[in-house]
C-alpha cells in the first residue's frame, strides 16, 4: 500500500481514483502497458490523445493499459528520497516491472521529463544499455524529427498512432518471454515503426484514412485534480487543408478528414453520459472548416440545454453570421482567431488566406450575440518582416479597440518548423526580435488590449530541439544530471544549462537556428 505524505501538494494526482479509470485483474492479462505523459496530472489529463490510446489499448481483452504522470517536484523528491520507484495510476505497479511504457511526446521542454521519469522508475535512459525490461515505446507529434532524442527509446512511432499501436500490442503477445531484442526487431519491421537499435533507412509517416471507422474514447477518466481543460473533447475533424506554411500541425496531419455528423453525435451521448460534462470541445485544427459545424452545434443546443460549447481555432470567415448566433446561444468562452500577421503581404507569403475585413464587420455581430472577449494570435520574426510591418499591428488593434470588444493579443517568434516549406528559413535573431516585441509594447501602450508575449529565450530552445540532428542527445543527458524536469513551467526552465552544454561541446547553438540550403541533409528527412 502506498502512503503518501501529507506534506505533498494536491495527492490526489498520484491515487488514481478517477471515474472511468480501468483497473483489471493482472493475473487475467497478458500485457501490463503503462501510457505515460511527460508533464504533471493536470496538463496530461486534458489531452485527447492521451485518453484515445487509453481507452483504444484497454479495449484489448488480454491488455490492461495504466496511467502515469510527471510527478511535481514535491512528489519527484518524496520517491527519491524514500527509494520509492515511479509507478502507474491504478495499480501502483513500478514502471519498471511492465511490459511496454509508452510516452506522448508533444512539447519540445518536455525531453527531460522524460528522462527524469525513466530515472525516477530506475529504467537506465539510454536503449543501449537496457537488455531486459519494459520496451520503451515513443511517439506523439515530436517524432516528426525524434533525432535528437530517439536513443532513449526502443521503439518510434512516427504519425498517428492507433492502428499502430494495436499491432505493436499484438506482436508483443505474439512473442511474449522471447528476449527483448527479438521483440524489438519484430516491431520494428511494422510500417511507420523503427528503433533506433536497428538500421531502418526510412520510415513512412502513418495516418488514419477513414475517421468514422476509427476509435474514439467514449470514457474518459474525469480528473480528481482540475485539469486545465476540463470538459469532453471530441474529434471533429483531422489534419487541415487550409496548408499554413509555417505549421507543422497543418503539414504532420496531412490529408484533411472529418467524421460525420452521425458519428460526431453518437461520440457526444455516449460521451455525455459517461462523464457528466456540461462542456464540449469540438476539437480540429480549423473548427469552422468543419463541414457539419453547424448541425452540431444546432444538436447540442436543442438535445443538452446547459451544455456549452469551445471551438478551440477558427479561420475568420468560416462561419457565417447565422452560426455566430447559434453558437452565441450556448458559448461565451471567447473568440479566438489566429491572425498570424497584422501585414497583408506577409499573410500572403505565409499561405494565411484570410478576410480581415469580413471580420472588421462581424465585430458588432459578435457584440450583439453577447461576445465580449476576443483573442488575437500574432507572429513575428519572418525573413520578410519589415519596420512598416511591425508598425501596421497597431492600425488593425486600434480597428478591434473601437468595436468596444476585449482584446487579448498573443505574440509569439516565428520558428521554421521540420516538414513545412519554411524549414529552411532561419529564426530571426534574438536581439531582433526583442526590438520588435518593444516597439510592439510602445505602439499599443495606450490601447485598450491585454498582450501576452511568448518568451523569446524558450522559443530559442524550443527551435533548437524541433531542428536538431543525433548530436543532441548528450546535451539532454546532461541536463538531466544537472537536475533538470518540469521545464515546462516557466520556475523551472534553465535555458543557461543548454547553453552551457553547447560552449562545453564547442558547439555553436545557432548554427541550429540559421537557414538550411535546399540541397542539405535535414535530420528529419528519414521521416517521410
Amino acid at each position: 500500500m502506498l502512503i503518501i505524505s501529507s506534506e505533498i501538494s494536491k495527492p490526489a494526482r498520484y491515487i488514481g481514483i478517477e471515474t472511468n479509470s480501468i483497473v483489471k485483474n493482472p493475473k487475467e492479462v497478458s500485457i501490463r502497458f503503462a501510457i505515460c505523459y511527460p508533464d504533471i496530472y493536470e496538463i496530461g489529463m486534458s489531452y485527447y490523445g492521451y485518453f484515445l490510446l487509453y481507452e483504444l489499448a484497454n479495449s484489448i481483452k488480454d491488455v490492461w493499459c495504466e496511467r502515469c504522470f510527471a510527478p511535481w517536484y514535491d512528489m519527484d523528491q518524496y520517491l527519491k528520497n524514500n527509494d520509492i520507484p515511479l509507478f502507474t495510476l491504478e495499480s501502483k505497479t513500478p514502471l519498471n516491472r511492465m511490459d511496454i511504457v509508452g510516452f506522448s511526446l508533444t512539447y519540445e521542454l518536455n525531453i527531460t521529463n522524460v528522462l527524469n521519469m525513466l530515472g525516477l522508475a530506475h529504467i537506465p535512459l539510454l536503449a543501449q544499455d537496457r537488455s531486459n525490461g519494459p520496451v520503451i515505446m515513443g511517439g506523439g507529434p515530436l517524432m516528426l524529427n525524434p533525432k535528437p532524442f530517439e536513443k532513449f527509446f526502443d521503439i518510434i512511432v512516427i504519425g498517428e498512432a492507433e492502428d499502430t499501436l494495436v499491432n505493436l500490442l499484438n506482436v508483443y503477445k505474439g512473442l511474449k518471454g522471447s528476449d527483448k531484442g527479438t521483440i524489438i526487431k519484430e516491431m520494428a519491421k511494422l510500417e511507420g515503426v523503427y528503433s533506433p537499435l536497428i538500421k531502418k533507412d526510412m520510415v513512412k509517416r502513418i495516418f488514419i484514412k477513414d475517421l468514422d471507422r476509427s476509435f474514439h474514447p467514449i470514457m474518459p477518466p474525469v480528473p480528481v485534480v482540475g485539469s486545465i481543460h476540463n470538459r469532453l473533447n471530441i474529434e471533429v475533424s483531422r489534419g487541415c487543408g487550409n496548408g499554413c506554411r509555417f505549421c507543422l500541425a497543418g503539414y504532420g496531419y496531412r490529408p484533411y478528414r472529418e467524421r460525420s455528423f452521425e458519428r460526431v453525435a453518437n461520440i457526444m451521448d455516449e460521451g455525455l453520459r459517461n462523464t457528466g460534462y456540461e462542456e464540449i470541445s469540438l476539437l480540429s485544427l480549423s473548427s469552422g472548416d468543419y463541414s457539419a459545424l453547424f448541425q452540431t452545434i444546432s444538436y447540442i443546443k436543442s438535445r443538452y440545454r446547459g451544455v456549452s460549447v469551445s471551438l478551440p481555432s477558427l479561420k475568420i470567415g468560416s462561419i457565417t453570421e447565422n452560426e455566430i448566433g447559434i453558437i452565441g446561444d450556448i458559448a461565451r468562452t471567447g473568440f479566438t482567431f489566429a491572425l498570424e500577421s497584422a501585414s497583408a503581404d506577409i499573410r500572403c507569403r505565409i499561405n494565411k488566406d484570410i478576410d480581415v475585413d469580413l471580420l472588421f464587420k462581424q465585430l458588432s455581430v459578435l457584440k450583439e450575440y453577447g461576445w465580449r472577449r476576443l483573442k488575437l494570435y500574432l507572429m513575428i520574426g519572418f525573413s520578410w518582416e519589415s519596420q512598416e510591418d511591425i508598425e501596421s499591428i497597431r492600425e488593425v488593434i486600434q480597428i478591434f479597440s473601437k468595436s468596444g470588444m476585449h482584446i487579448n493579443l498573443a505574440v509569439s517568434p516565428f520558428i521554421p518548423k521540420p516538414h513545412t516549406p519554411f524549414q529552411w528559413l532561419p529564426m530571426d535573431d534574438e536581439e531582433a526580435m526583442r526590438d520588435k516585441i518593444s516597439k510592439i509594447k510602445s505602439a499599443l501602450r495606450k490601447k485598450d488590449v491585454k498582450i501576452k508575449y511568448r518568451d523569446i529565450e524558450t522559443s530559442i530552445i524550443e527551435a533548437v530541439i524541433s531542428r536538431g540532428d543525433e548530436r543532441l542527445w548528450p546535451l539532454f543527458e546532461y541536463i538531466y544530471t544537472k537536475g533538470v524536469k518540469l521545464e515546462a513551467w516557466k520556475e523551472f526552465f534553465r535555458p543557461q544549462m543548454y547553453r552551457e552544454w553547447f560552449d562545453i561541446n564547442g558547439i555553436d547553438l545557432n548554427s541550429y537556428l540559421k537557414g538550411r540550403g535546399l540541397d542539405d541533409m535535414l535530420p528529419w528527412r528519414s521521416e517521410e
